[in-house]
């Protein structure tokens, strides 16, 4: 909880354990070292082996938000001989279609409608197209909606074609598995399902991905990921990485390995999920997303109040940060997380105060 006790139950950031926060309060250690270098391969090792990812894999360790990998993504992997389908469902689709258009790669969009999830009929329009990969956000965070992965990758599989996935919020809240659901390239970020500040972000590469960026000169000086690549045969990063953030991510992996492991993980985060879901079902509100996610409830009102006057309320009164939306969407939903630290006690509190807020 921070320094003015407010609650989070925001998709990023989000609640964090004291084992964490301890891990970030102490000093930071030199990292152009054996000793740094091996704390980034026990990183390395642990992410690959919690996504099933192949043994040729490799897992790059990039200072930005998630949207930089996203920005690294477009301008190591595509140019102008590219072709890519995106699936657009929210927000975050919709960044990727904002980076395909600023980058100048060619690409389709399939346009979901908030709220609903990708179906067979939305990918078998494209079928047997020309394209390259396919680029989805496993869990559309702005609206609450779970796609299916699996539907996904065979679409790929089945195409030849790369499974791009934004697993930023999948990851520890709902399955996951490089393999099972061919996903190619996978992007992570720290403040999600991780439960770390922000400021770090990763992208696994399969094989298939590494060949391909191997054959494409990169656009960018930072984001160069062939750099990332050269540099992480000797476990480090071409420039400073979060070195803090690095050391809670050792400490949050240890845990989750004593704890049971990922699949742990996402039992608690869906029993949090059912059991805040079964306590609002007397509440003026419905469920926005037709397929849910364990880490998050996108909420609509349904007695005529602005869902962003409901999340203000609760941040001027009760000191409770819900999570708004914006644009066409800033008065029809707004979000309540179950990722990170939460627990029941708690959505407890989160429940008591929704009941006072509705007199019930």
């Amino acid at each position: 909880m921070d320094s003015d006790n407010f609650l989070l139950f925001t998709p990023g950031p989000v609640e964090m354990s004291e084992n964490v926060l301890n891990a970030g309060s102490k000093q930071l250690p030199y990292f152009r070292t054996c000793s740094f270098s091996d704390k980034i391969k026990y990183c390395e090792q642990n992410i690959l082996k919690m996504i099933n990812a192949t043994k040729d894999s490799k897992c790059l360790f990039l200072t930005s938000s998630g949207t930089g990998a996203m920005d690294a993504l477009m301008t190591n992997l595509f140019d102008q001989h590219d072709n890519i389908l995106i699936v657009n469902s929210g927000e975050f689709g919709n960044r990727f279609v904002e980076l395909a258009l600023f980058y100048n790669v060619k690409f389709t969009q399939i346009v979901i409608v908030p709220g609903k999830a990708i179906k067979t009929d939305d990918l078998k329009h494209n079928a047997k197209s020309n394209f390259n990969a396919l680029l989805i956000n496993g869990h559309e965070t702005s609206t609450g909606v779970l796609h299916d992965l699996y539907l996904t990758g065979q679409f790929c599989f089945e195409n030849n074609i790369m499974h791009i996935v934004d697993g930023i919020s999948v990851f520890l809240n709902d399955e996951l598995d490089m393999q099972k659901q061919n996903i190619d390239i996978l992007l992570l970020s720290s403040q999600k399902g991780l439960a770390l500040p922000p400021g770090l972000s990763l992208i696994i590469l399969s094989a298939k991905a590494i060949e391909k960026i191997s054959k494409t000169k990169s656009k960018s000086y930072y984001f160069d990921l062939h750099k990332y690549l050269d540099n992480m045969i000797r476990f480090q990063t071409p420039f400073t990485p979060p070195i803090g953030i690095i050391m809670q991510l050792i400490k949050r992996l240890e845990d989750i390995n004593l704890n049971g492991g990922p699949n742990a993980e996402i039992i608690k985060r869906y029993q949090l999920a059912k059991y805040f879901r079964e306590n609002i079902k007397k509440m003026p509100l419905k469920i926005f997303s037709e397929r849910l996610s364990n880490g998050i409830t996108a909420l609509s009102p349904t007695d005529g109040r602005s869902a962003y006057d409901i999340v203000k309320y609760f941040e001027d009164n009760y000191k409770i940060y819900i999570c708004p939306n914006g644009k066409e969407l800033r008065n029809q939903v707004f979000r309540i997380s179950h990722m990170g630290e939460i627990r029941k006690e708690q959505i407890d509190k989160l429940l008591f105060n929704m009941k006072k807020y509705y007199n019930l």
